[in-house]
């Protein structure tokens, strides 16, 4: 591991780390499963639902009833912290819940890396069900503040096979604001 991501892992704690949820080659919950292949290794995936790292940073959550599933950090080729809050929905998808559920992971992020890290974050919604149109609208108006930055929240399908790879690197796309379905 890294020396950021060992500052992260060190400041988080080892036992926050790793998640019952997570395999080596994905992580599931309600229903929704996101495959971790395509993205690099080492790399660091907190639970933020853990009641035990909850009573550890009871203030680092932007609001303690709304926190995403999952956040992943990981180093990219050219050295660039990537810090991607996960929320994962296998039914109905509300654009403004998930939207709290990823700032919250976004925040508690942004309190775990080192003032002198220049990381990127990319939110990311994993739904089941199409998107009804009217969540869409709603995920475009949504954004994620980060370090300063007002981020747009990506989308991909549960249960594709390089789903988060793809969400990932789908710049082009996430950029002109549209979604895959």
């Amino acid at each position: 591991m890294n020396n950021i991501l060992q500052c992260i892992r060190d400041n988080i704690g080892p036992e926050h780390c790793a998640s019952p949820f997570c395999s080596k080659d994905k992580c599931k919950k309600d229903k929704c499963d996101v495959y971790l292949n395509g993205t690099l290794s080492p790399r660091l995936i907190v639970d933020p639902e853990s009641e035990s790292l909850a009573s550890k940073f009871p203030n680092y959550f932007s609001d303690n009833k709304r926190k995403c599933d999952f956040i992943l950090f990981f180093e990219n080729s050219d050295g660039t912290v990537v810090i991607a809050p996960l929320e994962l929905k296998h039914g109905r998808a509300e654009a403004n819940i998930a939207a709290k559920q990823l700032q919250a992971g976004a925040s508690f992020a942004e309190h775990m890396i080192p003032k002198s890290c220049r990381p990127v974050c990319h939110p990311i919604l994993f739904h089941g069900r199409r998107l009804h149109p009217v969540q869409l609208k709603e995920l475009n108006k949504a954004k994620i503040d980060f370090r300063g930055a007002r981020l747009t929240i990506r989308t991909a399908k549960c249960g594709q096979p390089g789903n988060l790879a793809n969400a990932l690197s789908d710049e082009q796309g996430q950029r002109q604001g549209l979604r895959k379905q």
